[in-house]
């Protein structure tokens, strides 16, 4: 394998290519003055050995005293190695120049300085010379001066080096009345020396700002008929301005009325006169604010005045009764009627609102407040409420005074509908025996249907379709369920049963109940045995148990075991069977013949005890 080897070919760089910085001649030897950041060695222009390189962290320092040397420039030259192969290099220089010691700070004339100038002062306008002095001479002496906080948005601008503080943004009294500024006076020593003074600028208002209505549109509401001198609306407006240039006086510009007039000193805007509704309702008004004397500063509102009318007459029902029907079918908010009052008055006054009164809110009725329509919020029941009657009151809006409203009883009659008929019980439940013969009697079932016609009260039973019908039935006339089939409660122990009662009306009405049919048990059902093979080892003695029998019956109790045992026909003269009290049997072996490998097969019976059942199975018993 083979490497190559970096070729060195970025020569070490400086941040700068020369650098400065100035040293008082009091400086202490070993004082640090600037860090070059590379490898460096200084190779010229430290003959006198005045400085110090150090080659680890790059600082200059100074390496004797430099009090023979003020106002002496030194240029150091500096040599940067690398260690690359070529070795590359790069130069750059210091100069150092030793200066007088500062050893004053600039002073202001005075502690706190103010200034107060028109919100209107022209932008560029001086507003103040702030002036320092600094007893140290040449750069040490030197000032500039620097506003460090308070002129957040460059309102102000303040020359460096003459200290004239002018204006560089349009002011704003109503925005800000008071600028404070800080400002700072720095020499130009090396170590640079600061102070501080506290400059406000105070903002003088002008009138730049007109009346402003808020709101600027009015909808008063005045009564007709008030007196003379009634007050309508109070104007509002404001003035951003403040002192003499916010004074304001109100006047009305224009109207299509001399009805009206106006404080122009509060803005209170009078009746003078006889107002009537019935001769015009709405007035129309311009009213203007000016700033006094400058009446060019102004603003507008506009003011529309309504007369309210006095409510004169009562609402007045077209009828002296109402006679409604609806059908005791009819849905929640089927309309029934509607009741009608007239009002004489004009506008709001002559509004009519309906409702109905008292006790008759519980009648399952509503009405609508502003149309007199009634209609249904409940249930209706014919036979139980045939006629109802509502009290129903009109009167105009407001709360009730007494002989303001007039009232109407409405009568209406509940019209019958087709109701399906009412099972007399909604469940019921019967137990008959499984063994009941078909066309026995399971139950009866009745229902009722109150309905008035005819059609509608008659009625048929019948069995859901979607049960099975050739189970039981029904008579359609009379209710009684019957057995159509045999029954199996082993098969089906429960019959859930949906019993109708269709009537004949159009369309038909029906009502459903449960049938709920419980079959009892009857024993009909012998034992099963569930042994039918054994085998017997030779040579046994005689007795010896050769297999447990066992018998299981699907009947319930007390229709199961416990079981007899017992054999019959060819082979049951070699074994016997005893009872146990596990409702089981032993098989015992009288004989064992080795001679016969197979014993001829057996007819072995079970016998249930309390009611007698008996089944036959083969046995089969092997030697082995």
């Amino acid at each position: 394998p083979s490497c190559t080897t970096p070729f060195n070919d970025n020569p070490p760089e400086f941040d700068s290519p020369s650098y400065f910085t100035p040293v008082t001649k009091s400086v202490k030897v070993g004082t640090r003055l600037i860090r070059i950041v590379v490898e460096y060695l200084i190779t010229g222009g430290n003959s006198s050995s005045k400085f110090k390189l150090d080659k680890t962290s790059g600082w200059i320092t100074v390496a004797s005293s430099l009090t023979s040397d003020m106002n002496r420039f030194f240029l150091i030259d500096l040599t940067a190695n690398d260690r690359g192969n070529p070795p590359l290099s790069s130069r750059t220089s210091v100069r150092v120049a030793v200066t007088e010691e500062n050893h004053h700070t600039p002073e202001f004339s005075q502690s706190q300085i103010s200034a107060t100038v028109p919100e209107s002062l022209v932008v560029g306008t001086a507003i103040r010379t702030l002036s320092a002095r600094d007893k140290d001479k040449e750069m040490n002496g030197l000032i500039t001066y620097n506003i460090t906080s308070g002129n957040d948005r460059g309102l102000f601008l303040l020359n460096s080096k003459t200290g004239v503080l002018s204006l560089a943004h349009p002011l704003d009294f109503e925005d800000k009345i008071q600028h404070d500024l800080r400002v700072s006076a720095t020499d130009g020593g090396w170590i640079a020396k600061t102070s501080y003074v506290s400059v406000t600028v105070h903002v003088n208002d002008v009138n730049d700002n007109p009346p402003v209505f808020e709101p600027d549109e009015y909808f008063p509401i005045v009564q007709e008929n008030v007196p003379s001198g009634t007050t309508v609306v109070k104007m509002n407006a404001t003035d951003r301005d403040s002192g003499p240039s916010a004074v304001m006086a109100y006047v009305i510009q224009s109207s299509d009325s001399d009805l009206f007039v106006i404080d122009p000193n509060t803005g209170i805007i009078t009746t003078q006169g006889f107002l009537d509704y019935e001769a015009k309702q709405v007035y129309h008004l311009t009213v203007k604010a000016f700033n006094v004397p400058d009446e060019e500063r102004c603003s507008f509102a506009n003011v529309n005045i309504q007369l309210k009318g006095a409510n004169e007459y009562v609402p007045r029902f077209v009828s002296k009764q109402y006679y409604f029907e609806i059908s005791e079918a009819a849905p929640k908010g089927a309309v029934v009627g509607e009741v009608f009052a007239s009002d004489r008055d004009q506008g709001n006054d002559g509004v009519v609102y309906y409702l109905i009164f008292g006790k008759s809110r519980k009648k399952g009725f509503g009405i609508n407040r502003k149309t007199g329509q009634i209609y249904v919020t409940g249930t209706l029941d014919r036979e139980k409420e045939e006629k109802i009657s509502l009290k129903v009151l009109a009167k105009n809006s407001g709360s009730i005074r007494g002989a303001d409203i007039d009232e109407v009883f409405v009568n209406i009659t509940i019209l019958d509908a087709n109701d399906p008929p009412v099972f007399t019980q909604e469940l019921y439940d019967v137990q008959v025996s499984e063994g009941l013969s078909p066309g026995g009697l399971v139950t009866f079932v009745s229902a009722e249907d109150s309905d008035s016609v005819p059609s509608w009260s008659r009625f048929s039973y019948s069995i859901a379709p979607k049960f099975d019908q050739n189970v039981f039935t029904i008579n359609p006339k009379t209710g009684q369920v019957s057995v159509a089939a045999e029954l199996d409660r082993e098969t089906t122990p429960v019959y859930n049963l949906t019993v109708l009662a269709v009537d004949t009306g159009t369309p038909p009405a029906t009502g459903s109940t449960t049938l709920i049919v419980n079959l009892e048990d009857i024993n009909d059902n012998g034992p099963t045995l569930t042994t039918a093979y054994a085998e017997v080892m030779e040579n046994q003695r005689a007795g010896i148990a050769v297999a447990t029998l066992t018998a299981s019956d699907t009947d319930l109790p007390p229709n199961q075991g416990p079981f007899l045992f017992s054999l019959l026909g060819s082979g049951s003269d070699r074994f016997h069977c005893s009872l146990i009290p596990s409702s089981s049997g032993l098989l015992h072996a009288l004989t064992v013949n080795p001679q016969l490998p197979v014993i001829p097969a057996c007819s072995l019976a079970a016998e249930s005890i309390s009611i007698k059942q008996t089944c036959l199975r083969i046995y089969k018993l092997k030697y082995i």
